[in-house]
């Protein structure tokens, strides 16, 4: 008697092959519109590079949205088959209730950031995190980053209204770097016990600088495509 057969586990190759034709090719033209970007960043030529720039980050949004939705409309078809318009209403079902969680999060987020922008005066947000604080607002965001315990509901208003407020670029991304990889309340709550403490120290201490130099290289980045 024969041993069963396993079936192999698909892999991101395989995922790409079950891609429709169209969206691959599409997808691909999209990306090589980065290499006429990069030629004219490296020509100075801002114009052109913005344009090829925003067309492909336009044109892989698309393909991800469409890929994203055979994959909702493959997912309903596989659970409709297996369990009927029961599984489908339960799959909607767990859906709402998880938007149910994050609606309340994003509502709470947005309200802060509109007391954050009416609270704080414009010029005490200038003076200490705008572009002519030099390196204390680069210091200030990095810290702010690594100590604010929020999440991305939270998070991303308020960093959109403190950059609306008169905010730099370069501190909201330090802030958001140092938010992203070196989160003091997620080290201690998640990090040290699971993973221990010589590795969070470890990581942390390799992952100090990004913040700093996130916090000093965007600015000169952004100024390429203006």
């Amino acid at each position: 008697m024969s041993a069963p057969r396993h079936r192999k586990t698909p892999t991101l190759r395989d995922s790409f092959r079950d891609l429709p034709l169209f969206l691959l090719i599409f997808g691909v033209a999209c990306a090589s519109m980065l290499v006429p970007a990069v030629h004219g960043l490296v020509v100075n030529d801002h114009t052109s590079a913005q344009a090829f720039l925003y067309a492909g980050l336009l044109g892989l949004i698309a393909v991800t949205l469409i890929a994203l939705a055979i994959a909702l409309a493959v997912a309903s078809a596989v659970v409709y088959r297996r369990h009927g318009v029961s599984g489908v209403s339960d799959g909607l079902a767990l859906g709402a209730g998880m938007l149910r969680q994050v609606l309340p999060l994003m509502l709470l987020g947005m309200v802060l950031a509109g007391f954050t922008r009416v609270a704080l005066p414009e010029d005490l947000i200038g003076r200490w995190l705008g572009e002519d604080a030099g390196v204390t607002s680069v210091l200030l965001g990095a810290a702010a980053g690594a100590l604010l315990p929020a999440g991305p509901y939270v998070m991303m208003p308020l960093l959109g209204s403190l950059l609306g407020a008169g905010a730099g670029v370069g501190p909201i991304a330090a802030f958001m770097t140092a938010w992203s990889i070196i989160p003091v309340s997620r080290t201690l709550v998640w990090e040290i016990p699971f993973l221990g403490g010589a590795f969070a120290t470890s990581r942390t201490l390799v992952s100090l600088p990004f913040p700093f130099a996130s916090g000093f290289a965007v600015p000169y980045v952004i100024k390429l495509f203006e």
